[in-house]
């Protein structure tokens, strides 16, 4: 083609070639119930299939083992964060979220808001909470809701706003995490603290960047990391786990994965040895 071509020739010849792919995404769909053009696109460019060309029989097959195998796994996350809710909601009787109120009363002299602040946002996800990255109104409603016997507890009232904030933070972060901790909370605030793992996660929060590196090296060594590990078991990222919380954990995920309930025995291996390695990592 000629250097002194117009240029909007070529922007049309892209167009046109790009709505020619599109029909044929479109037609590779229609042959396939439920499946969307977006999700043929996607899935030609990643598996990188001749774009212009409609999808073979073997290439329809893989598509869909794709698509229903997603599926699976989203409804799986979605059982165990259901059981995980509801273990909360157990969990968090009146006689519990009291005794967590009065462990965290003198919390404001041992730690700050920053630290208090994150504690509380990063317990979210873990019971099926929209992840925040700052402290609003529509935070303690959402709380409220998903607890709501904890409406009982005023944080607003008895101090500096700071020292309140720093209360009711520690207050919501270790009831979200009563799904992973056994018994009672202890009375005295430094043991409680430790018993929901909040030493643990400020000393994790400070030496993220080596264990962001630890857990690359062990990615490239073609070795899960810790983290892998904990999601997929369902359990939270960070924080303190007891070996109680990653065998409750595993059972519910082998409920998923067995190959005789609709998993494959890739998945359960791959349970097995998460439950595995974290027990080993607490030294068990």
């Amino acid at each position: 083609m000629s250097s002194d071509s117009p240029a909007g020739f070529h922007d049309s010849g892209a167009v046109s070639l790009q709505a020619r792919r599109w029909r044929i995404c479109s037609q590779d769909a229609s042959a396939m119930p439920g499946v969307t053009a977006r999700q043929v696109h996607i899935f030609k460019v990643e598996q990188r299939l001749d774009r212009d060309r409609p999808l073979s029989d073997d290439g329809r097959r893989a598509l869909l083992e794709l698509i229903d195998n997603h599926r699976r796994q989203v409804q799986g996350e979605a059982a165990v964060l259901a059981e995980r809710i509801q273990r909360l909601k157990r969990r968090a009787t009146p006689h519990r979220l009291g005794a967590i109120d009065g462990a965290v009363e003198s919390a404001p002299s041992i730690t700050t808001s920053d630290s208090a602040v994150c504690f509380l946002l990063d317990a979210l996800e873990t019971v099926g909470l929209q992840r925040r990255d700052r402290i609003d109104q529509a935070l303690w409603s959402d709380l409220e809701e998903l607890i709501p016997s904890g409406k009982v507890f005023d944080f607003t009232s008895g101090g500096p706003e700071e020292d309140n904030l720093i209360r009711r933070c520690l207050f919501w972060g270790v009831v979200l995490r009563l799904p992973t901790l056994e018994g009672d909370p202890p009375q005295d605030t430094a043991d409680c603290l430790a018993w929901c793992g909040y030493a643990c996660h400020d000393r994790g929060r400070a030496r993220s960047a080596s264990q962001w590196w630890s857990d690359h090296a062990d990615r490239m060594a073609g070795r899960p990391g810790r983290e892998l590990d904990r999601r997929l078991l369902g359990l939270p990222a960070e924080g303190r786990i007891t070996v109680e919380a990653v065998k409750a954990a595993y059972k519910a995920a082998a409920r998923e994965a067995h190959p005789d309930l609709g998993g494959s025995a890739e998945q359960m291996t791959a349970i097995i040895q998460a439950k595995e390695r974290l027990i080993q990592g607490l030294g068990l």
